[in-house]
């Protein structure tokens, strides 16, 4: 019981300490005037292989991802034959832009 209450109390003074904001919780809360600034983030931005799979449940194969930037994800996929060029906002699950390629 003593180890427990020392454990909590070193718990609760490590959260006062500690700055905190709701984005260091990673809860999406951003302030702008845009938007898509509006739009709730999810809780944790998908992964590489989560982006993958977003892409592949929306009918896309040939999945190929660039290097991300802020929040936004340019991937390079097929669907009926025809490239795309997709920018995908992978914190919020969505496609913000499609150029068709070849």
């Amino acid at each position: 019981m003593a180890k427990r209450l020392i454990l909590s109390a070193a718990l609760m003074g490590a959260l006062l300490v500690a700055p905190v904001s709701a984005q260091s919780f990673g809860f999406g809360i951003h302030f702008g005037d845009q938007a898509e600034d509006f739009k709730p983030r999810m809780a944790m931005c998908y992964t590489d292989r989560q982006i993958r799979e977003a892409i592949a449940a929306r009918g896309y194969s040939k999945i190929y991802l660039n290097v991300p930037d802020s929040g936004v994800v340019q991937v390079k996929a097929s669907r009926d034959g025809v490239t795309y060029l997709i920018k995908f906002d992978y914190c919020r699950d969505r496609i913000k832009d499609i150029q068709q390629l070849r």
